[in-house]
């Protein structure tokens, strides 16, 4: 009996890189490349709370699936065979997490320019999910548009620049506004 021996990349490198890799990696016998990027920081999967991208063949996949949950992470997404899938969908994800952490310290100066105070902010990071996830996105989507134009109106008084995307108007959303 012969066995294959998978070759598994947790790490965050660049969809090219992780593509030449597992090339030069399938090139050997009996061995297949499958990239892994974790999502969260290294003391997470000590409790098993990671989320892993996994892409590369079915049965490498297979094989160290036990080894990712419920050792170290919680939830496995599957990108198919193609490697660098796996790891474009982990540079997205940082992408967000980039956003989020410029928009919390954009909405922190923000309330400590308008005297709320950013620990006052940060009471409402804290609430509930209930609260922050809506149930219908689309009609939530438009609130927060509206909110968010008026938080622009209210930045140049508070001596903050207004950030609110060009590409996010009611303008171009206004044919979205049916399916509310």
């Amino acid at each position: 009996m012969t066995h294959s021996s998978p070759f598994c990349l947790p790490s965050t490198v660049y969809p090219d890189t992780t593509g030449h890799l597992e090339r030069q990696v399938s090139s050997l016998p009996r061995r297949h490349f499958v990239a892994a990027p974790a999502f969260g920081p290294p003391p997470m999967a000590r409790g098993a709370g990671l989320l892993f991208a996994v892409a590369g063949p079915y049965a490498s996949k297979q094989a160290i699936s036990h080894f990712l949950t419920p050792l170290m992470g919680n939830k496995i997404m599957d990108f198919g065979s193609n490697p660098e899938k796996a790891v474009t969908f982990k540079l997205i994800g940082n992408s967000m997490v980039l956003g989020l952490i410029e928009l919390l310290s954009e909405t922190m100066t923000l309330a400590d320019k308008t005297e709320i105070g950013a620990d006052r902010f940060y009471e409402l990071c804290k609430v509930s999910r209930k609260h922050c996830v809506p149930s219908r996105p689309l009609a939530h989507f438009f609130v927060a548009l509206c909110s968010a134009r008026h938080s622009s109106l209210r930045r140049p008084s508070s001596g903050t620049e207004a950030r609110l995307s060009p590409t996010i108007s009611m303008e171009k959303t206004a044919s979205l506004s049916l399916a509310v």
